[in-house]
């Protein structure tokens, strides 16, 4: 399950659970369902688009915490008005036809750095990574080079950042940079500075070394990719197995590494009909990394009998 953000046009914002297979139409459902507006009313909008009722969520690029326009298209209501009358003698009665139309006036939201909360969280997309990370539009530039030092061991001080085709700088916002929720940001690093000559003296001979600095082996940061995450595996039995896998493997190498498991007679016990692999609650792509998943040291991965399949 996720959460997504309802930015109606008109009225307060509001947020839903939906399903990772949910459908746009099954979506509307739920905003009836919660808040009485409904569905023929309903027009959902993604980063300027409108999301058509047959596509669901995994085949779209929406995540967790997304924040969706809602656009309310309310009908043109008509009222009629019929003067009394007691007399069967009489005339046919007057009847008033009151039409009143409703115009819709779509309002665009600016935002200002003084504007954004900490609850209005946007993922970027780190592409040489291959992960996203989570963000305050509030937060400088230098407050991401400090989160991806976190992440992957790289000196703050050696990073490049580029986001839409220009470097971004330190002391800006994330806001001011124009990114939002989903933007790829890409990271290069400068070349490392040497340290001076240094000079060995022994008995015998003297001896000159130049130390160089080797902060990392590629633009990715070498060690820290081949240190081995420790993560633990639970079946629908209830057992459990912790394994050792690479941050850069795809989680359906976790498939493979389960069934040498089975095979050594461990006694870790797998779905015969089919399983598939879940991750603080959410479906994992086995075509994508641990890393990509933001799985850590100690974490558990739960095994879920069935299939995943697409939505309609």
């Amino acid at each position: 399950m996720m959460d997504l953000y309802f930015e109606p046009d008109k009225g307060t914002p509001f947020c839903i659970e939906v399903g990772y297979f949910d459908t746009m139409k099954e979506i509307k459902e739920k905003v009836t369902k919660y808040h009485g507006i409904p569905v023929h009313e309903q027009t959902l909008m993604f980063k300027g688009r409108i999301l058509p009722d047959d596509l669901n969520i995994h085949n779209s690029n929406i995540f967790d915490s997304s924040h969706l326009k809602l656009m309310i298209n309310s009908p043109t209501r008509s009222t009629t008005t019929t003067s009394p009358t007691t007399d069967p003698q009489q005339p046919p009665p007057h009847v008033t036809t009151t039409s009143t139309t409703i115009t819709k006036v779509k309002i665009e939201e600016t935002f200002s750095p003084s504007s954004c909360s900490s609850s209005q969280k946007i993922k970027l997309f780190l592409k040489t990574f291959g992960v996203a990370i989570e963000m305050d539009p509030n937060d400088s530039v230098l407050k991401l080079k400090e989160k991806i030092n976190e992440m992957e061991g790289i000196p703050f001080s050696r990073m490049i950042v580029h986001a839409n085709g220009n470097e971004l700088h330190d002391h800006k916002t994330l806001h001011e940079c124009q990114l939002v929720d989903g933007s790829e940001v890409e990271i290069t690093l400068k070349p490392p500075t040497p340290t001076p000559m240094m000079t060995i003296t022994t008995t015998t001979t003297t001896t000159t070394t130049t130390a160089l600095c080797n902060l990392s082996m590629n633009l990715m940061g070498h060690n820290n990719y081949t240190k081995k995450l420790k993560i633990n595996v639970m079946s629908k039995y209830g057992d459990k197995i912790t394994l050792e896998v690479s941050p850069l493997s795809n989680v359906g190498e976790l498939r493979k590494e389960l069934q040498k498991v089975r095979s050594q007679g461990v006694g870790f016990r797998l779905p015969e009909e089919g399983y598939f692999f879940i991750y603080k609650q959410n479906v994992m792509e086995e075509d994508q990394s641990f890393r990509w998943h933001q799985v850590a040291q100690g974490d558990t991965i739960e095994i879920f009998n069935g299939c995943v399949t697409g939505g309609s």
